[in-house]
């Protein structure tokens, strides 16, 4: 269901019926935060529902923020403490749970910050080309060959305008994806709590796995934060025990070094270290 809404509301001339999205969202609000009786089949339905959600929620953040309140609830029932992970009065799955939507959710929000700088940038380059001079008005005879010159300046001068909006637009939305992981952010205030427990070794791997991966995905959102958690990052690849954890923070440092090369740079030694890995499976990735 949540496929064929998403197709539905993606489609091209295609238009869901606002009584129909509004049930199918309520819905999944029901549904995502429940107990799954199937642990592996929740991840495959809440990716799917988020999708879903982005394409029709009117306001997807706010969406967002509500779910992961309650996912956090269900994860820290009667007010727990992050710390009493360690000590059992944390319910691992349903923390599991919590990092997977809150990686999610920030992976699609960065996709809808670069689908309107696309749109932003498809609609500047349509201006420009309503507005540029028809190419045969250049070619005009001798005579008229300072006018011509003065259209191509006068073009030259408003393409230089309109690369400095797009640079400005660009560095705009920039900067909203880098809000995302302030810590007053949407999901930036989940942050501390995925890197505490990235840490604790103490917790199943299942649920350190979650945590490391919602950490990668973060970091690919910001440049900054990036740059931050390295360290964290780096140490966890020399310390995990398990072969799962330390697979899935190598596949993690490929996507990071194209996302963020500048920033990677400095630990190009660290990367290339990880080929001495006691796993293949590591080395491979």
């Amino acid at each position: 269901a949540c496929v064929a809404m998403l197709r539905c509301a993606t489609a091209g001339g295609a238009t869901v019926v606002e009584a129909t999205a509004v049930s199918f969202l309520r819905s999944i609000d029901e549904l995502l935060p429940r107990p799954p009786a199937d642990a592996d089949a929740w991840f495959s339905f809440a990716e799917a529902a988020i999708n879903a959600a982005f394409a029709l929620h009117a306001a997807p953040e706010e969406w967002c923020g509500a779910l992961l309140r309650q996912l956090a609830a269900a994860a820290f029932p009667d007010g727990a403490e992050a710390a009493e992970a360690i000590e059992g009065l944390v319910c691992s799955g349903a923390l599991g749970r919590l990092f997977f939507a809150v990686g999610h959710a920030c992976i699609k929000m960065l996709e809808h910050i670069e689908a309107c700088e696309k749109a932003l940038a498809r609609r500047r380059n349509e201006l420009v080309e309503q507005e540029a001079p028809p190419a045969a008005a250049k070619k005009k005879k001798g005579g008229q060959k300072g006018a011509a010159d003065a259209g191509d300046d006068h073009l030259a001068a408003e393409l230089g305008v309109d690369a400095a909006a797009a640079e400005a637009n660009s560095d705009a939305l920039m900067a909203l994806g880098e809000a995302l992981v302030r810590p007053d952010g949407l999901i930036g205030a989940w942050a501390p709590l995925v890197c505490h427990v990235c840490s604790c070794l103490e917790l199943p791997a299942p649920t350190r796995s979650a945590a490391v991966l919602t950490l990668c995905k973060l970091m690919a959102t910001s440049g900054a934060f990036c740059e931050e958690q390295l360290p964290l990052l780096f140490t966890l690849m020399g310390r995990e025990p398990e072969q799962a954890v330390r697979a899935t923070i190598a596949v993690a440092l490929g996507d990071l070094v194209v996302r963020h090369p500048n920033r990677l740079e400095p630990w190009t030694d660290r990367l290339y270290s990880q080929l001495r890995d006691s796993d293949v499976r590591v080395r491979k990735n």
